[in-house]
C-alpha cells in the first residue's frame, strides 16, 4: 500500500492511500462517509481484494476527515465534491488509459451522485453502499436540540454521532438543503449500482429504494443489514458484489 499527499488546487493537501499498479486499466476511488476516513474497515478490505483482479484502489480523506486538516471555518459541500473531482483528475493524469470507477458509502455516495449530476465526472461506474440520498434530512434528524441551538446562535455545531467529530456550519447545512438528489440527479450514462441494508439506522432504506426506482438504477436490498454492513456475512456480500461489478 502506498501513502502520499496530493496538493489541492484550493491550497493544502489531500492524504491518499493506493493499492495495486498505477498502470492498471481500471481504478476504483474509495469514497468514505461522513465522519469516516480513507482507512475505514470496508476500504481496507477493498485494498486487499481489488488488486487481485488487476484493479487499482485509491482512497482519500475528505476535508476535516481522517488525516486531512480541518479549518476553523469548516468545509462547504462543494469542497467535498471538489475532492472527488481532483482525485479523478490525478488518476487520469497518471494513467489516461485507466477507466475510473468508484465505491462510495453513505455521505460519500451522496457527494459522488452530485458530482455525477454535474456532467463533469470522469466516472464510468459507481457502486454505492447505503447512499445518504437525503443527507439534509439525515443530518437534521440526528441533531440534538443543543446542536440546533448552536447552529443558529454561533453558526456551527460539532456532530458527535459520527466516527470522528465533524464541524457542521450553517453554510454547509444550507448547502445540503439546496441539493436534493431527487431534484438534481442525472446519471449522464454512468453505470450505477446500489446496495442498501433493510435495517439501515442512518440512511433510510426507503429513500434509496424510491431514488433507484425513480431513476431506474440497479438496486439490491440486503435483508437485515445495517448502515455499515458490519456482520461478517454482510461484509463479504458487499465486497464480493463490488469486486464482481468492477471486474465485469
Amino acid at each position: 500500500m502506498n501513502k502520499f499527499f496530493l496538493r489541492r488546487n484550493s491550497g493544502g493537501s489531500m492524504p491518499v492511500l493506493s493499492s495495486g499498479k498505477e498502470t492498471s486499466n481500471k481504478t476504483v476511488l474509495i469514497i468514505h462517509g461522513f465522519g469516516s476516513s480513507k482507512e475505514s474497515f470496508t476500504a481496507l478490505k477493498l485494498f486487499d481484494e481489488l488488486p487481485k483482479i488487476g484493479v487499482r484502489a485509491v482512497a482519500f480523506d475528505f476535508p476535516a476527515h481522517g488525516e486531512n486538516e480541518a479549518s476553523d471555518i469548516g468545509p462547504r459541500l462543494q469542497d467535498y465534491i471538489d475532492s472527488i473531482k481532483e482525485i479523478e483528475y490525478y488518476v487520469n493524469f497518471k494513467n489516461h488509459d485507466s477507466e475510473i470507477y468508484c465505491f462510495a458509502s453513505s455521505f460519500g455516495a451522496y457527494a459522488a451522485l452530485l458530482h455525477i449530476s454535474s456532467g463533469k465526472s470522469l466516472l464510468k461506474k459507481a457502486f454505492l453502499r447505503c447512499p445518504a440520498i437525503n443527507m439534509f434530512d439525515i443530518l437534521r434528524k440526528n441533531m440534538s436540540n443543543i446542536d440546533a441551538d448552536n447552529l443558529l446562535e454561533q453558526g456551527f455545531f460539532t456532530a458527535n454521532f459520527t466516527s470522528r467529530p465533524v464541524r457542521v456550519t450553517l453554510d454547509f447545512y444550507g448547502d445540503l438543503e439546496k441539493n436534493n438528489l431527487f431534484d438534481v440527479f442525472n446519471a449522464y450514462g454512468v453505470n450505477i449500482k446500489i446496495m442498501h441494508g433493510t435495517k439501515d439506522e442512518i440512511a433510510p432504506f426507503e429513500d434509496a429504494l424510491e431514488f433507484a426506482s425513480k431513476f431506474n438504477l440497479d438496486f439490491t436490498a440486503v435483508e437485515g443489514a445495517d448502515h455499515r454492513f458490519l456482520l461478517p456475512e454482510n461484509t463479504r456480500l458487499i465486497i464480493d458484489a463490488a469486486v464482481h461489478f468492477f471486474e465485469t
